[in-house]
């Protein structure tokens, strides 16, 4: 490799000489979205053979199948929950096939699951997974995102939770339009342990008028709430029982942050430097000081 040595005078940040092979600058935008490439190679290997190794021996969409069949209760008048859990102390063993048809989600999570009990299956899969494929697509990530947002998705419990229906992947959905349009991400709520991430899009005036509009609505199904809160009490379920879901949550939080929306858009200039001084213009005070000095032709370093 080979260095190039710029003016005197010139910003500290251009100081730092740019790799190169065989005399030209490496374009590092296109490494990594080769390495991306190759990953995603990689992850959709793993996750086809694995999909058919659970249509063959596992239920595939176990998830939908309880939840808009109690949904279904609902519409008949038998109830949202199960009354094993109204009674009083129960156990959920994750994994346990007789704990299938638990409900453990709160009575504003109907209004995802009653239009279902209509609606062709299939679309509980393609809504939320072409919604965060739109959502990406806007956000635009910088390539090394693209290689996390990869890696997040090949986590095991990522493509399961897709596998089994489960309405994670409808939050993940939620989630990454909260970042392109803010009020989308406050429907991340119908599933309260991944609250944290109902933040995405919170800086618009559109989140705070949907989080009005689903508290609004809550109050009419102020007795359902009650049973849901009792429900989790006499559970053995802890505030923890979903982190196994984050990975995938934070699929949309990487996109964002490696887009030109997110707070962090000189993150770019972290990667493919041969130092990390390029993302010194990142700092405001930085950026005037060493500008100006710059545009003048004086050479100062950062300690002066």
């Amino acid at each position: 490799m080979e260095g190039v040595v710029l003016p005197a005078g010139t910003a500290p940040w251009r100081r730092v000489a740019r790799p190169r092979v065989d005399g030209q600058p490496i374009v590092w935008r296109r490494v990594w979205t080769i390495v991306a490439r190759f990953a995603a190679l990689a992850v959709a290997s793993l996750t086809l053979a694995r999909l058919e190794y659970s249509a063959r021996y596992l239920d595939i969409g176990i998830d939908y199948d309880t939840l808009i069949g109690a949904a279904r209760n609902f519409l008949a008048g038998n109830g949202f929950y199960p009354a094993s859990e109204l009674a009083g102390a129960w156990t959920y063993v994750d994994g346990d096939p007789a704990f299938a048809p638990a409900i453990l989600y709160p009575p504003d999570s109907l209004l995802l699951f009653l239009p279902f009990v209509f609606l062709p299956k299939v679309l509980w899969w393609l809504l939320p997974l072409g919604i965060t494929a739109w959502a990406l697509r806007r956000l635009r990530p910088h390539p090394v995102a693209w290689l996390l947002i990869v890696l997040l998705l090949g986590v095991p419990e990522s493509r399961e939770g897709i596998f089994w229906g489960n309405p994670v992947m409808w939050m993940m959905a939620f989630e990454a339009a909260g970042f392109v349009v803010g009020w989308a991400g406050v429907l991340v709520l119908l599933k309260p342990t991944l609250a944290p991430f109902a933040l995405a899009g919170s800086s618009r005036r559109s989140w705070r008028l949907a989080l009005f509009t689903l508290s609004a609505a809550n109050l009419a199904l102020l007795p359902m709430w009650l049973q849901w809160v009792s429900i989790i009490r006499n559970s053995n379920l802890g505030p923890g029982f979903s982190l196994y879901q984050y990975p995938l949550m934070a699929v949309p939080v990487v996109a964002w942050l490696g887009s030109s929306r997110g707070p962090l858009p000189r993150i770019r200039d972290l990667v493919g430097t041969s130092g990390t001084v390029d993302a010194l213009r990142g700092i405001p005070m930085l950026t005037r000081r060493w500008g100006n000095n710059a545009q003048s032709g004086v050479d100062r370093s950062p300690s002066d």
